[in-house]
């Protein structure tokens, strides 16, 4: 959080397939997954080849399915990963709780969550600082969601050319 105030997250840009990140991610979370009852479905392009920090795209891409778990009761997530001839979406979608439509904007803040702390453990910095790693990225993120019918999560990522340079610190 400190970096990011202060404008310093460091990068370490690298060319990989986001498709290939976000299947070993979700090998690696199938203990967690088990644990939390959810099911979830894949569904990937052939590729998604892009020039980023790949330890910054896993927070993200973490942090999203981490949502997705704690708030989508057990039921089943779809993770999907599309390209577009500008960029790469990582698309999470539960059938949890929902979240009201005034709230938005608000859970992408600092410290903030659509749902009392009494209700799920958590600090409220997780989509922050997934806002802030994907701006980092010229990237951005928005949310689909309507309170009782689950949570839509679309980040998207510029495909840069590898001479093209990411700004840092945004």
């Amino acid at each position: 959080i400190s970096r990011i105030s202060s404008g310093k997250l460091s990068m370490n840009l690298l060319r990989f397939d986001l498709c290939e990140l976000v299947g070993d991610l979700v090998d690696r979370s199938s203990e967690q997954l088990k644990a939390a009852g959810c099911q979830i479905k894949i569904e990937a392009s052939q590729s998604a080849v892009g020039t980023w920090d790949r330890f910054r795209i896993e927070q993200v891409v973490m942090n999203l399915l981490t949502n997705a778990m704690r708030y989508g009761a057990g039921k089943p997530i779809l993770l999907q990963v599309k390209t577009s001839k500008i960029d790469a979406q990582i698309i999470v979608c539960d059938q949890g709780r929902g979240i009201a439509k005034e709230n938005h904007e608000r859970i992408f803040q600092r410290f903030e969550r659509a749902i009392s702390e009494n209700e799920v453990s958590g600090l409220g910095l997780g989509l922050y600082i997934t806002k802030q790693i994907l701006e980092a990225h010229r990237g951005s993120i928005c949310v689909e969601s309507e309170l009782g019918k689950g949570a839509i999560f679309c980040a998207k990522l510029p495909l840069f050319e590898e001479k093209e340079k990411v700004k840092h610190g945004s």
